[in-house]
């Protein structure tokens, strides 16, 4: 399954709101017959994710969860943890 974009003309302006102006894209997803068609790109066994630890005072937001993590795992990517990641949300 793919996502692309529909069209040009699926780029729609949202009415201007005392705020900067927004722009929506409309994706679609579609897969092309067959099925037994090789997937294109870098299997997720060859790329790895970061998780920096949180480098603000009183931050207290990390980049991924344990559960995040593993779903991350579960396919095959790689995940390297900064030291100290989630201390402060008490995830470590």
């Amino acid at each position: 399954m793919m996502l692309r974009l529909v069209s040009d003309s699926a780029l729609k302006r949202v009415p201007r709101i005392g705020g900067p102006r927004l722009s929506l894209r409309v994706f679609s997803s579609s897969s092309k017959g067959g099925g037994d068609e090789k997937p294109k790109g870098t299997p997720y066994s060859k790329l790895t994710v970061g998780v920096p630890k949180e480098n603000f005072p009183l931050e207290k937001r990390v980049a991924a969860t344990p559960e995040s993590v593993e779903s991350l795992v579960k396919p095959g990517f790689s995940v390297l943890i900064e030291e100290g990641a989630g201390e402060h949300s008490y995830f470590s």
